[in-house]
């Protein structure tokens, strides 16, 4: 069972925590594709998650 979810939808952080579980940085500039997260989340509904 999941119990949590975390998306990074967004790469770019300009805080640079020195014990982030995250690889964001301020250069960075990726972000998550629309499909992709939608097709998660529907993913995760069929299964029977809640939202």
């Amino acid at each position: 069972m999941i119990k949590d979810l975390c998306f990074e939808i967004i790469e770019t952080c300009p805080n640079n925590c020195m014990f982030c579980s995250s690889c964001s940085s301020i250069d960075k500039r990726k972000i998550i594709d629309f499909d992709l997260f939608k097709r998660t989340i529907d993913y995760l509904l069929e299964k029977g998650a809640y939202v």
